[in-house]
């Protein structure tokens, strides 16, 4: 299987693996975040903003009620109206009115929050408007009316309502922070299993790297060492057709390309040898041959001082010869003299038998 696969594509395959594992822990991570960041939104808003801003609409209320009950109680007396707390009670409502907007004007999370909110709103209307009244009451000394006044019906309903709307808020704020620990207790999860994922890819690539790689590479420096101690009989196994493939099979052509050279040499040598030793035994007949022409020349040598002893004597009788060549030319010239002069005697007497021949018979 590994054989088949090249390095480089198993290498990019690994990148592409931890980027893999990086952009899901990335992308985990980053929706955790926002949607972390969305629940404490939601926390704020309903913890901190609505139930904050009720809190403070209620206590404004119910400063403005004590204030008023005040007031009521001393003009049940007899007393005067106290200008003073009413103005506080009117100003405790005023405030009221500015937290409660704040609490209006707060975005919703949901269709439950909007319908808890305007809920609470219909039920705050009716206390705040009652407890204005409360103080026109007081103000047109009209204690009866102040005294018949449902008030605490009012502020009853309200308060079950606040109550209500606390526990939607309190409901939200731990559902956020549910949330947040689910997506934590998530995160932590998957991290712990991308963690043992990388952990085991690691492994798995140190076995496959050991396996496709090392492994092969170490082998080639084993026949790379084989080669170079000379011993080429060892077989070079194919490994596929990756780079590692190619390096053996390489390696293969070089170990049989080294044996034939090694077998021309030795081939070579052997040749070498055979002349070597076809000249040593030339040269040993040579050396024969030379020493018994040494001999030979010895003795032709000898002979040649003979022979010239025998032309020294020979040029010696020749001089002798000439010497007496000469003297017999010498006297062959003399005798040829004779012989000429004889010759022409001859020749005169033969004319003149002739003549006298002539001369006999002719007549």
């Amino acid at each position: 299987m590994f054989s088949k696969i090249k390095v480089a594509s198993g290498l990019l395959c690994v990148l592409a693996a931890f980027c893999v594992f990086q952009l899901v822990t990335v992308g985990l991570g980053f929706w955790s975040l926002t949607r972390t960041h969305h629940d404490v939104g939601d926390l704020a808003n309903i913890a901190l903003k609505q139930v904050d801003a009720v809190n403070e609409t209620t206590q404004h209320l119910m400063d403005a009620r004590i204030n008023l009950s005040r007031a009521g109680t001393r003009m049940v007396r007899g007393g005067a109206e106290p200008t003073d707390i009413v103005q506080h009670a009117r100003e405790q409502l005023t405030a009221a009115e500015r937290s409660f907007n704040a609490f209006s004007s707060a975005p919703k999370t949901s269709d439950e929050n909007g319908a808890r909110a305007a809920a609470l709103a219909e039920r705050y209307k009716k206390l705040h408007g009652a407890l204005s009244e409360l103080a026109q009451f007081l103000d047109a000394n009209n204690i009866q009316a102040f005294l018949d006044q449902p008030t605490q019906s009012f502020q009853d309903a309200y308060l079950t309502e606040l109550h209500n709307f606390t526990q939607f808020g309190n409901a939200a704020s731990r559902a956020s922070l549910d949330s947040i620990d689910t997506r934590m207790a998530t995160f932590r999860v998957v991290s712990i299993v991308i963690l043992l994922a990388l952990v085991g890819g690691t492994f798995a690539v140190h076995l496959a790297l050991r396996r496709g790689v090392v492994a092969p590479l170490e082998e080639a420096g084993r026949h790379f060492e084989r080669i170079a101690q000379g011993r080429l009989d060892q077989p070079i196994a194919a490994r596929g057709t990756n780079e590692i493939g190619r390096l053996f099979s390489g390696l293969a052509k070089m170990q049989a390309s080294v044996a034939r050279t090694v077998q021309t040499v030795r081939e070579s040598a052997d040749s070498i040898h055979l002349g070597a030793d076809e000249i040593a035994t030339g040269n040993a007949d040579l050396s024969a041959r030379t020493e018994n022409q040494a001999a030979s020349l010895e003795e032709t040598a000898s002979s040649m001082e003979e022979l010239t002893a025998t032309v020294r004597q020979n040029a010696d009788h020749a001089r002798q010869a000439n010497a007496l060549a000469e003297t017999a030319l010498e006297a062959t010239s003399r005798g040829s003299e004779v012989v000429d002069q004889g010759g022409r005697q001859d020749a005169r007497h033969r004319a003149k038998l002739g003549q006298d021949c002539r001369d006999h018979f002719g007549d």
